[in-house]
Formats: structure tokens, sequence, C-alpha cells
């Protein structure tokens, strides 16, 4: 029980990190969304009055610009449920079928960053839950078979699966985990090495840790880039608003200059 206190701590500090770690952006995303929707639905119309009764010419990303924006009143109905529907059937997908879960757990594996923290996650979180099912007594199929549903990845999922049929047929878990291709030699070698001494459960306990840690410092360096990256983007796309708006103001005023 003690051990299985640890580890549900651990568990819930690395859910609990993760979490706060993703507030942020997303709060960021949010408010990003909305300021260029209102910039979209209720200053661009204003400014779009009063170029035409001026006559004026538009130079073409203010026309682009009026343009999306004329699209997404008219249309705002399609502009808000499109997304809506495409949420909406992407999680009845993956809830339901198996193929595009995997695949898109697979695609998590491949993005940059968050592939390298999906990794460590899962291997973190298999190497600690088996070490802790192991050092309890609990035989190593039978461990497999717990380890793989607390395991959040289908891709990580199957290797399991895969190591434990290989383990059933008389391999070693380690030239078992290196055949799966979705751990590294480290943890390959200290798995080898827990085999040889009979310390199993020690050494995966150990990779738990050190991939537990690796994880939480990757995930802080991730969140410390995506700040400044998403206010950035943010800046970038209203000053790309406001240029389009005021870009025909700034030519009027240069005509009058020049006419003076």
């Amino acid at each position: 029980m003690s051990r299985l206190a640890d580890f549900q701590e651990r568990s819930q500090e690395m859910r609990d990190r993760t979490r706060s770690a993703l507030a942020y952006p997303i709060v960021i995303g949010v408010v990003a969304m909305g300021v260029v929707v209102a910039l979209m639905v209720l200053v661009i119309p204003k400014f779009s009055e009063l170029y035409t009764e001026m006559g004026m010419t538009l130079p073409g990303i203010t026309q682009a610009m009026i343009a999306t924006s004329q699209f997404m009143v008219k249309w705002w109905y399609l502009v808000l449920g499109l997304p809506l529907v495409a949420f909406i059937g992407w999680q009845m997908a993956y809830l339901r079928s198996y193929g595009f879960r995997f695949w898109n757990h697979e695609m998590h594996l491949r993005l940059p960053v968050i592939g390298g923290l999906v990794e460590q996650s899962q291997v973190s979180r298999f190497a600690n839950t088996f070490g802790t099912l192991v050092s309890s007594g609990v035989p190593h199929l039978k461990a497999f078979e717990i380890v793989r549903g607390a395991l959040t990845s289908e891709v990580y999922r199957e290797a399991v699966d895969q190591v434990r049929e290989e383990v059933r047929e008389g391999e070693s878990i380690a030239s078992s985990l290196e055949s799966t291709g979705h751990f590294d030699d480290v943890v390959v070698s200290m798995v080898e090495v827990g085999e040889e001494t009979g310390e199993l459960d020690r050494m995966c306990l150990r990779v738990g840790e050190g991939y537990e840690e690796n994880y939480k410092r990757a995930l802080d360096i991730a969140l410390k880039l995506l700040e400044p990256a998403m206010l950035i983007l943010m800046a970038g796309i209203v000053g790309s608003i406001a240029l389009a708006l005021f870009l025909p103001l700034f030519k009027l005023l240069e005509e009058f200059g020049q006419a003076a």
C-alpha cells in the first residue's frame, strides 16, 4: 500500500504539472481568437464602409482582410459550426475507432517537442508501474497486462502487448523492449542489468524516476519557449490586421502631403 501510495502521488504530480503547463497556452489561444474575431466582425466592417464612401483604391492585403471579414459576418454560422462539427466528429472517431486513435497517437510521437514529451511520459509510466508491480510480487506476464492499462498511448500499449507475447515465448524482457523500437538503449540496458542481477524492480523504478525528471525538465523548457512564441504570434496577427486597416489611410495622408 505504501508503494502504491507513492506511485499514485508521483502520477498525480505529473498530471497536475501537465495541466498547469497547458493552462496558460490555452488561455492565450482563446484570448487571441477572441481578439481576432472581434476585429474581423466589429472593427473591419466599419473601416470597409468608410473606405467605400471615400471611393479609395485599396491595397491587396486590405482587400483580402475585408473579404475575410465579410465572409465571417455573412457566413458566421459556418465559421462557428464547422469547427464544432469537426471537433465532435474527431472526438467520436477517436473514441470509437482504434485505428484512428492509434494514428493520432502515432502522429503525436512524430511531432517536434511534443513527441519527446509523450515518449518520456509513457516510458516513465511503464517503468514506474512495472517496477512497482514486480516489487510487489506480481508475475511478469500479469504485470505487463496491468501496465498496458496504465498507459495512455495506443502505440505504447501495442508495444507492451508485443513484449508480453515475446516474453511468454521465452524471450528476455530487455530484448523484447528493444525489438519494439519504442524504448531507447538506456531503458533496454537498465532492464537487462536488472534481469541479470535479479533487481529488475529496482532498475525499472530508477528508469521511471529518471524519465520522470526528464519529462518535468522538458515540459518546463517547452512551456518557457511556447509562451513567448504564442505572444509573438498573437502580436503578428493583430499587427497584420492593423496594418491592413491603416495602410490606405497612410497612403491617403501621403497623397495629401504631396498635394500640399
